[in-house]
């Protein structure tokens, strides 16, 4: 299972990861544009209908069980008609004037056109289901029948059984749809992602379901399970005998595409050269803020050097979930005595080891989905270190998610990261604003939140502290510069590999990892373009409210209406004269 990398959001643009129309998904030309015009709240619900009944997996996972245990459908007529439906919504939104609709109707109409774009961009455009096998992988949705309990687990088997049932399609769905050449790296990664599919299905799966009773269900599972696993055994080995030897370096999408990923599901219109100037501006503040952190406080070394020492204040691996635990406490305590952002519960997550089955990051927030209205508890997984690994191997995973690490990850992923995030989303006004979320607001927001705890004063008596802070930011500064080169400039993974290793201060395989990842996400630089983006939006609200500027009223109604693309907040914030984002 640690082979296994998901993105487990709903995300506008969320390339590779959409799923295809399901056969019910009404066709384009159903409602005529010229026909009388509904109030805007049907055609918001009716596109809401399609689009969990095209990705039930998304689904799922926002808390809609109804569409639990289906598989999208991925043939090329299905797709087809999803195309087509989101070209024929996109042109009925053009009917309704934002002069017509109230603020909310005004926001759900760009979240929809924006959320449009990123369908068109993956499946009429970008085609990610023709060039990138991961999009196959039945994986996420079988996880979401374990990962929460929603459901009685015999419940959740049976959905199980029927996803497993339908796997084999998906994989002839597969098989039918790829190119006969495919990008090499891209397909490395997929090969290896889909064994630790099967792996899954076989060990953690079966073993989450061994507490069921009912023979009968456990029969049908474990011949689904078989079938299934089977099934992407040979998957796999079509990719290896058939489309590995076809395979070549070509992976990048261009640099009209990737304008394009840009406009379609950011909102951003900005010439490449000039993002990539912005982009190296902070790479280059961040280097050399560094610098200062290094020579007012560690004089006897370089930067890396002094991100070298972080390693040395590694946890005990017993101290490991407490001490993260307890700094958990203390983050949420500094959030609220510093009056930085409403937290909507008293209740906070639950720290501990992460399962078995989802080991595949040192820490991870598992929360409800929006729409969840049973199994509402959030979770703090931190993984600890395996007794099965060699010493060598357990003292490297501490020194890697050291102290400083482990507590910018905290603030990342949990106060006032993406928990607080989901509070706030919870409590939006609209299923629209609930259900859609930009890659940029979603993890600039994130990204963002590291850098403010530092400006705040958290830990300010710790230069190690703010120099992991900056590590991490570095690494989102070579994501979104590299994303660019590589795709639109001939940038090669080895040489994004030495970019990453000589401003990152990582090891080759860590950034050869990050380099490779940039092939199949070209969208791993929204990061840093959401997180700037913020940094944008808060001086110019700053400079509007003047004297009753709050730090606290600017986050809390930044995330108000959900995670829109940060453009369609800069106009609600700001007014339609708002000016550039960036």
């Amino acid at each position: 299972m640690t082979r296994m990398l998901h993105a487990l959001f709903v995300l506008i643009g969320g390339v590779g990861l959409a799923m295809a129309a399901a056969a019910e998904t009404p066709p384009a030309g159903d409602t005529p544009v010229d026909a009388e015009k509904p109030p805007f709240a049907a055609i918001a619900g009716e596109y809401l209908t399609a689009y969990w009944r095209a990705h039930p997996f998304a689904a799922a996972e926002a808390g809609l069980h109804e569409y639990d245990g289906k598989a999208p459908d991925w043939s090329t007529g299905g797709i087809e008609r999803w195309v087509e439906f989101n070209r024929t919504v996109r042109r009925r939104l053009d009917d309704y004037a934002p002069a017509d609709l109230n603020e909310n109707e005004r926001v759900d109409r760009e979240i929809l056109r924006y959320t449009i774009g990123g369908q068109l961009f993956d499946f009429a455009d970008r085609k990610s289901h023709r060039r990138d096998p991961m999009t196959y992988d039945v994986s996420w949705g079988l996880l979401n029948f374990i990962r929460r309990d929603y459901a009685p687990l015999a419940t959740r088997m049976k959905s199980a059984v029927a996803l497993l049932e339908a796997t084999p399609g998906v994989m002839e769905a597969a098989r039918k749809n790829l190119d006969e050449v495919l990008p090499l790296v891209v397909l490395r990664t997929a090969i290896d992602n889909l064994k630790g599919s099967a792996d899954f299905i076989r060990s953690d799966l079966a073993d989450a379901f061994k507490p069921v009773a009912d023979d009968a269900l456990r029969s049908s599972f474990k011949s689904a399970a078989g079938t299934a696993a089977e099934s992407i055994d040979t998957f796999v080995r079509f990719l290896e005998s058939e489309r590995k030897p076809k395979a070549n370096d070509a992976f990048a999408i261009g640099a009209e595409l990737f304008g394009e990923l840009l406009r379609e599901t950011e909102g951003v219109d900005i010439p490449l050269d000039r993002l990539l100037a912005i982009g190296q501006a902070d790479l280059d503040r961040n280097l050399a803020r560094a610098g200062e952190i290094v020579r007012a406080n560690l004089r006897d070394t370089t930067v890396g050097g002094a991100m070298a020492m972080m390693k040395d204040h590694a946890y005990a691996p017993n101290d490991l979930i407490p001490a993260i635990a307890k700094e958990l406490n203390d983050i949420r305590r500094f959030c609220i005595d510093r009056d930085l952002i409403t937290i909507p519960s008293k209740v906070g997550p639950t720290v501990g080891e992460t399962p078995k089955f989802a080991r595949w990051a040192s820490a991870m927030m598992s929360a409800p989905g929006p729409f969840e209205t049973v199994a509402t508890e959030a979770y703090y997984d931190v993984t600890p270190v395996d007794p099965a690994w060699s010493q060598e191997k357990q003292d490297q995973w501490l020194r890697d998610f050291n102290r400083y690490i482990a507590t910018n990850v905290s603030v990342h992923e949990a106060y006032p990261g993406h928990y607080v995030q989901g509070l706030h989303t919870q409590r939006a006004p609209t299923d629209v604003q609930k259900a859609f979320s930009s890659y940029a607001a979603v993890e600039g927001w994130a990204h963002y939140t590291e850098q403010m705890m530092v400006e705040a004063g958290f830990h300010a008596d710790m230069a190690l502290y703010e120099l992991a802070q900056i590590q991490d930011a570095l690494l989102r500064n070579c994501r979104f510069l590299c994303a660019i080169r590589m795709h639109t400039d001939g940038m090669s993974v080895d040489e994004a590999t030495k970019f990453f290793q000589k401003n990152t201060f990582l090891d080759k395989l860590m950034a050869e990892r990050e380099a490779e990842r940039g092939t199949y996400d070209p969208a791993y630089f929204k990061y840093t373009l959401g997180k700037l983006q913020i940094l944008r939006l808060r001086d110019d609200f700053r400079k509007k409210a003047g004297e009753a500027f709050s730090l606290r009223k600017f986050h809390d109604d930044l995330l108000s209406r959900g995670m829109p693309p940060l453009v369609v907040t800069r106009e609600r914030l700001l007014g339609a004269t708002a000016g550039p984002g960036l």
